[in-house]
């Protein structure tokens, strides 16, 4: 749980940063549960440039790119 809730603060500060908003308190733990709402589909790195990818655009994410180097995505 420790590196989602890093994931999402980075992902958070950048979506903020280039958006201009301030997301509400307890983003991690909405985003557990509508994972767990969905937890039978599967997705994909096939989706990585509309979901991933803006968030690369804006801005160095350095835990994303890891995980993402993982799954064997090019940054």
């Amino acid at each position: 749980r420790q590196l989602v809730e890093d994931l999402v603060e980075e992902l958070q500060k950048v979506a903020e940063e280039s958006l201009g908003v301030t997301l509400a308190p307890g983003v991690v733990g909405r985003l557990c549960d509508y994972s767990m709402s969905v937890s039978a589909w599967m997705g994909g790195v096939k989706e990585y440039q509309w979901r991933n990818g803006w968030f690369v655009k804006q801005k160095a994410t350095p835990l994303h790119a890891m995980i993402l180097k993982e799954v064997g995505v090019q940054v």
